[in-house]
């Protein structure tokens, strides 16, 4: 039975093995995908390295963007050719005690249109993990890095030492955005640490207000342990004594959050432990509140299946886009440490948020060149 090998390479053809390898390859470490209009079209942002290191860590972590396509059949989301979007290049951005200096968890932010990418910066381990922002230039093209400007300072940081709020924490990162429920108030939905020791076990998730400058750009602050909830936010009847005018901070344990509103209710999204988790409230701040519904949609391979999404389920995060449901997430196959099989895919629901969803492709996304 030695011939077998040889035949089904001849019959399934060299195009397939040329295909794995590029896969294994030059598909190069890709985490925290997530999609951005631009005048009308998709583009894909992500954190990347730019070449390809075999268990070991990149000495950088960059973003990288590239076209997004959808399709109506598998697979499902294609890349264009990436491009060389940041680095870390600012003093606050590069690396101190750290192994790596890194822009991670791009972000789109859009205001009387404009748009921005708000990211994170410094190591989400440390309580110095802070936020940058990338403003885009009107007319220009997306993929040119000289289309961005980048903010000479960080627009949201919580270095230690703190106390100016009833909730001490520490660093902020990973952010989400989202509108209050009658639509008049901006919110941001951020991780950070509640301890100084470096570790990523006491991120808690912590939602705060904030608004636009003279100059559009947005304003950010911590949020306090006890805030006014999101203006148009009324309880529901099966609270005997109705919503306090008051919620707590912060909202739950946990690292980067992602919370939209699509009609009328408001849907996070996260990994729990294998699987990736959907939660849908008619409350922003109140995510388990009498209403909720919260399932898993979809869980990681079994270890032994020789899948690329076996391990580490990473930041997924849930879209609206043309009538279907599309989460990008981030997995790979190690079981610790360096992280290099680390990749970005894409599931896909034509049947609402809580699928079922089919993934994208039977390989992770392509980010390489």
């Amino acid at each position: 039975m030695k011939f077998i090998p040889v035949l089904l390479f001849f019959f399934l053809g060299a195009g397939t093995a040329v295909r794995a390898q590029d896969t294994c390859m030059d598909n190069r470490w890709s985490i925290d995908m997530t999609p951005v209009v631009i005048d009308g079209k998709y583009y894909a942002v992500w954190s990347g390295w730019e070449d390809y290191f075999e268990e070991a860590e990149a000495p950088e972590q960059n973003l990288y963007i590239a076209e997004l396509h959808f399709h109506d059949r598998r697979p499902y989301v294609t890349l264009g050719r990436r491009a060389l979007l940041s680095v870390p290049e600012k003093e606050w951005e590069l690396k101190r005690n750290e192994k790596i200096s890194l822009l991670e968890g791009p972000q789109a932010l859009y205001h009387d249109g404009d748009v921005f990418i708000v990211y994170s910066t410094r190591g989400s381990w440390t309580p110095y993990y802070k936020m940058g922002l990338l403003e885009y230039r009107h007319g220009r093209n997306p993929l040119d890095p000289s289309s961005w400007v980048k903010s000479e300072s960080p627009v949201f940081a919580l270095d230690p030492p703190r106390s100016d709020t009833s909730t001490v924490s520490y660093g902020a990162g990973h952010a989400s955005f989202v509108k209050s429920p009658d639509g008049t108030q901006d919110w941001i939905c951020y991780h950070s640490k509640t301890s100084l020791k470096p570790g990523w076990g006491d991120r808690k998730v912590f939602l705060s207000e904030f608004v636009f400058g003279n100059d559009g750009l947005p304003v950010f602050k911590a949020a306090s342990s006890q805030s006014d909830r999101p203006s148009g936010e009324t309880g529901p009847e099966e609270w005997d004594t109705g919503m306090p005018v008051k919620f707590s901070n912060p909202i739950y344990a946990g690292a980067d959050p992602w919370i939209i509103l699509e009609n009328g209710k408001y849907y996070t999204c996260r990994a729990d432990g294998r699987g990736i988790r959907v939660t849908e409230s008619s409350y922003m701040t109140e995510s388990e509140g009498p209403d909720a519904v919260s399932r898993i949609v979809w869980t990681l391979h079994d270890p032994d299946s020789g899948k690329w999404n076996i391990r580490q389920l990473w930041a997924p995060e849930l879209h609206h886009i043309g009538g279907k449901w599309y989460i990008f997430y981030t997995a790979g196959r190690q079981a610790k440490a360096p992280f290099w099989e680390q990749r970005s895919g894409v599931l896909v629901s034509e049947d609402g948020p809580f699928g079922p969803y089919a993934e994208h492709d039977e390989n992770p996304l392509f980010t390489g060149d």
